[in-house]
């Protein structure tokens, strides 16, 4: 029995969860998930015949986040055991108990699972190779390691600034560093009005014992402190141009290494048609500003190596992501903040490109007067257009 196609989708109404209607669920279904108590199954395909579940039936209900290491075996089939490491975003999600109802095998007493009683909570959240998350608009969340895992957690600390987009760490709570170098640091984002934040072990009660910025020119552009009675340091950022600042946390004798990477642009929003001929950016900024508080300005990368560096104009109308163009630049940007549509007509089309840098900085600046940067230090924000790359059609935070 293959169920990739029969997973539903489980929305929360309320304070508790209800499941998405489909041709899949029986009306008794409807009623269920009115709340949630802590009782979930994860359910995994073993193969592509079985589906696997353990019960959890002490999960959080109250945001924070439940950790789990993995190892432990399937309820139903005890010679399977899941595995963060292989598992992907496409076999494992969470099911709430009032809606997952095994099946016994009256001749063998395996329970199964039949494909019009599968509804499912999805894990939505940016899957890692050995971290599972069940995030977004759900009142749990959980994190299944591997035993090599090392996370770190990202919060945001400045009051009055959250993107429409999700946190800064897009939903995940925790990320691995466990394989993270200096050469290649996990790199986790804020928005440059997020100027306070902290950062401490992911499903631990210990703290690094050391956090120090790598490649700050001007070392006061990071105040690091430890915070006093909580396993977690402060940081506050001093300067916007500073945006890509690596950070060192020690372990011991061990160092991992992150990139806290402080983008006004949305990766999501950027236009990446390959064959559209229109630069695309979409900037945050505080909610006292409006379009015209900001440049905008696109280096052009052509495939051969040339490069021209054009000013972007504010947009005569956006798609408000759901399909319907409204009139302007200006949108509602979340918390504090809205958003601004820019865009430039290029003389060729984006898969003629090898990428574009994007810098933001407040109008008014002359030849004799900078008046700051927004976004978008050294050469700019580079959207990466090289279908080769890691980052193809992505915001590449490691060139600059």
């Amino acid at each position: 029995m293959k169920i990739r196609n029969s997973i539903l989708k489980v929305a929360l109404v309320g304070a508790g969860l209800a499941v998405a209607a489909s041709p899949f669920v029986t009306p008794g279904l409807l009623a269920h998930a009115d709340s949630f108590d802590g009782n979930a199954y994860l359910v995994w395909e073993c193969d592509e015949t079985t589906v696997c579940y353990h019960l959890f039936d002490d999960i959080n209900t109250d945001n924070t986040t439940t950790f789990y290491q993995d190892g432990f075996s399937a309820d139903n089939y005890n010679t399977h055991t899941f595995d963060a490491k292989t598992a992907n975003g496409n076999n494992a999600t969470f099911a709430l108990v009032a809606d997952f109802t095994p099946v016994k095998d009256t001749a063998t007493s395996i329970e199964y699972l039949r494909d019009e009683e599968i509804a499912l909570n999805p894990l939505e959240a940016p899957i890692e190779e050995n971290a599972f998350s069940s995030f977004g608009d759900r009142n749990f969340k959980v994190t299944i390691t591997s035993p090599e895992y090392v996370g770190v957690v990202l919060k945001n600390t400045t009051e009055g600034y959250e993107p429409d987009f999700g946190s800064a760490l897009n939903s995940v709570l925790s990320h691995d560093i466990s394989e993270s170098t200096e050469a290649k640091p996990t790199t986790l984002y804020t928005v440059p009005m997020q100027n306070k934040i902290s950062l401490s072990m992911g499903g631990s009660t210990t703290n690094f014992d050391n956090v120090v910025a790598t490649n700050l020119e001007n070392e006061d552009a990071a105040i690091i402190t430890k915070n006093t009675g909580t396993n977690s340091w402060d940081i506050e950022f001093k300067s916007a141009y500073y945006d890509r600042v690596i950070f060192k946390l020690t372990v011991g004798t061990t160092n991992y290494y992150v990139r806290i990477f402080r983008t006004a642009i949305q990766v999501q929003q950027v236009d990446v048609e390959p064959s559209s001929n229109k630069a695309t950016a979409v900037v945050y900024f505080d909610s006292s500003k409006n379009c015209d508080s900001f440049d905008v300005y696109a280096k052009i990368a052509y495939k051969t190596g040339a490069t021209k560096t054009v000013k972007m104009s504010p947009a005569d109308n956006h798609d408000d992501g759901y399909g319907n163009i409204e009139d302007g630049c200006l949108a509602e940007g979340g918390t504090g903040l809205k958003k601004g549509y820019y865009t430039y007509t290029l003389d060729t089309t984006l898969n003629n490109l090898a990428g574009i840098y994007y810098t933001v900085s407040n109008t008014g600046s002359t030849s004799s007067v900078y008046t700051g940067t927004v976004t978008g230090s050294k050469k700019g924000i580079y959207l990466d257009l090289d279908l080769t790359s890691e980052y193809a059609r992505r915001i590449n935070p490691e060139k600059n």
